[in-house]
């Protein structure tokens, strides 16, 4: 039976000055201190979860999880930002159960420039403390209408215990994104470090807006430099893709180098138009929707 998640209490913010550096010794000096090195210990074969954001948007999350959960055999967490279509949602839920869990805010958190990206935030935290709870390796995030049309999860199996990244995605030239958020995997040993859970709670609880591209990238940029597996240094001198983008490992499976071009085996919404969705939807679940049912979700 899937499972409808509790909202989770917020994490203890890290004040006292102490502890802060003692949390900074992590990124600070990692190869020099063997307290505090910091290893993705993947095992042979990392297991993976998923977490999409989203506001009610049935039609593309029933897409979504058929791939992620009947090809791909993964357990997904659809986060629901407060939206009015909760009662679908369990149903949704249900109808793939026992992989798939709901977690609903208590009030509208939003996704909008003017006032933060604070409800795509929060998918990351309480994402990573429900991969931490189910003791997944890996953490995918995708947004909602980041659609996966394929078997992904044996490649970013091997990629992880080739690389030893903490962090797996890429970046958008048009835009000048250095990483995107749409679609991007975390190493759960490494996000749900103390120092990365306090930020992300703190930008969350405190309703801070954030730039999630910038802010995302900037901390995957601090565990990479804590990243203290030989492995993992010579993957990233072998696979260095500039300065302005590391801090990550390239994932090329769902993702190319900008948003605006399509990725073979994938739909996002600056791509793809909603026909697309509409096609792909139709020759899985035959007439269960119409073109309308993906015209009427709003962007945010």
């Amino acid at each position: 039976m899937s499972r409808l998640i509790d909202p989770m209490e917020p994490m203890e913010y890290i004040n006292h000055p102490n502890e802060v550096l003692r949390m900074l010794r992590y990124f600070v000096r990692p190869q020099m201190d063997p307290e505090t090195r910091l290893v993705p210990d993947y095992p042979a074969e990392p297991s993976i979860g998923v977490v999409i954001s989203t506001y009610g948007s049935i039609p593309f999350l029933d897409l979504n999880l058929h791939y992620l959960v009947n090809v791909n055999r993964l357990r997904v967490l659809i986060h629901d930002d407060c939206s009015p279509a909760r009662d679908q949602l369990i149903e949704l839920c249900r109808r793939y159960s026992p992989y798939v869990d709901l977690y609903s805010t208590a009030e509208r958190m939003w996704h909008k420039e003017k006032i933060g990206v604070i409800g795509d935030t929060n998918s990351f935290l309480v994402g990573l403390q429900w991969a931490q709870q189910n003791k997944f390796d890996i953490l995918v995030k995708l947004s909602r209408r980041m659609v996966v049309l394929k078997e992904f999860a044996s490649n970013l199996r091997r990629l992880a215990v080739e690389s030893d990244a903490f962090t797996f995605g890429s970046y958008c030239e048009s835009d000048d994104f250095p990483l995107r958020t749409e679609c991007m995997a975390m190493c759960v040993r490494a996000w749900t470090h103390p120092f990365p859970m306090n930020q992300l709670s703190t930008m969350v609880y405190a309703k801070l807006p954030v730039f999630a591209e910038y802010w995302f990238h900037d901390l995957s940029r601090m565990l990479a430099y804590a990243n203290a597996s030989p492995r993992y240094r010579q993957y990233a001198d072998t696979h260095r893709i500039g300065a302005a983008h590391d801090g990550f490992v390239r994932w090329t499976d769902l993702l190319g180098e900008d948003r605006y071009t399509p990725t073979p085996g994938a739909l996002w919404h600056n791509c793809n138009p909603l026909e697309e969705y509409y096609e792909a939807a139709r020759a899985v679940f035959g007439d269960r929707y119409t073109l309308d049912h993906f015209r009427g979700i709003e962007m945010f």
